[in-house]
């Protein structure tokens, strides 16, 4: 995957899998008309079961961000942090409409700790076992 910061994934339920895409965007080639059509990736939607299903029970999420490892940091990843004092303790990344930024969401005690500093180690939609509290 480029290094972009419009990077996004969608999780796709009838599927059971990821698919990433480096664009909000989909281009179509529409001949008839002599153009292009780009459409946002949320308005297209094709049939269930094909490779891109986008439907209402499909979840996007944007890039934000690497880990401490380098590895890209997406909307609903669960991350792995290490304090001194507390031990190792785990997050999850969320949107805030609120605040208007990525956040993390812990699982347990938690002290701050920026999203970076954490190590991907998951997701909610594949790994549902690891939101268990430490």
């Amino acid at each position: 995957m480029e290094n972009s910061r419009f990077q996004f994934r969608a999780w796709q339920p009838g599927l059971k899998e990821m698919t990433y895409f480096n664009s909000p965007f989909l281009t179509f080639e529409m001949p008839e008309a002599g153009k292009r059509q780009m459409l946002p990736i949320l308005a297209f939607k094709v049939a269930e079961g094909s490779e891109l299903y986008l439907g209402k029970y499909s979840e996007l999420m944007q890039y934000a961000g690497f880990d401490k490892n380098g590895n890209p940091i997406f909307e609903h990843d669960i991350l792995e942090y290490g304090f001194e004092d507390i031990g190792q303790q785990k997050a999850v990344v969320r949107w805030s409409e609120k605040d208007c930024g990525f956040l993390l969401e812990p699982l347990g005690n938690f002290q701050f700790a920026y999203i970076s500093e954490g190590v991907v180690i998951g997701n909610t939609f594949e790994n549902p076992e690891l939101l268990q509290a430490n």
